[in-house]
């Protein structure tokens, strides 16, 4: 029987699904974004006005 380790892809996915898992059972649904993430989001989503005026 091979084990899991001989197989990078599937233990690729595993970490990835446990990162995922943790990051949504510590982070609070609903949190709000930093002043520079909410810039960063307004500069590079359709329809958003800009946060900040460029000159």
């Amino acid at each position: 029987m091979r084990r899991l380790s001989d197989r990078p892809i599937v233990l690729l996915g595993a970490i990835c699904c446990v990162y995922v898992g943790l990051r949504l059972a510590i982070l609070p649904n609903g949190m709000p974004l930093e002043w520079d993430e909410a810039v960063y989001t307004s500069q590079v989503a359709l329809g958003v006005p800009d946060a900040v005026s460029r000159s």
